[in-house]
């Protein structure tokens, strides 16, 4: 007896339905109502993040406020360093033109009265 090819069948009909059946539940359907749930679990989502980043906040503003206390304390120290320099240079420069002053009004003196002998 000659060998009998294997032949392919089709699958049956109700097999090919339940295939379809599902690869369209695979699909995302568009309907108006899942639009609007999606969108709604779209904003929860975004609530969810923001409480995070809000609780994080709180944990971290007492840290946070300390350090800028900190940072606060420093800047104050080196603005009254800088008030005393340049409080120093303003008295150098007000003596340093109060003595050309006073060494001009002496040549005028000398110019006008000559000194006596």
């Amino acid at each position: 007896m000659p060998a009998k090819k294997a032949s392919k069948k089709a699958a049956p009909k109700s097999t090919q339905r339940t295939t379809a059946k599902k690869a369209a539940a695979k699909k995302p359907e568009f309907n108006l109502r899942n639009i609007a749930v999606a969108t709604l679990g779209f904003y929860g989502k975004v609530f969810d993040v923001v409480q995070d980043r809000v609780e994080e906040a709180r944990k971290d503003a007492p840290k946070t406020f300390e350090g800028l206390v900190k940072r606060g304390e420093k800047a104050q120290k080196e603005l009254n360093k800088a008030r005393k320099e340049m409080r120093k240079d303003i008295k150098d420069q007000v003596e340093d033109a109060r003595d050309q002053l006073e060494d001009a009004v002496d040549r005028v003196r000398d110019t006008v009265a000559p000194a006596k002998a």
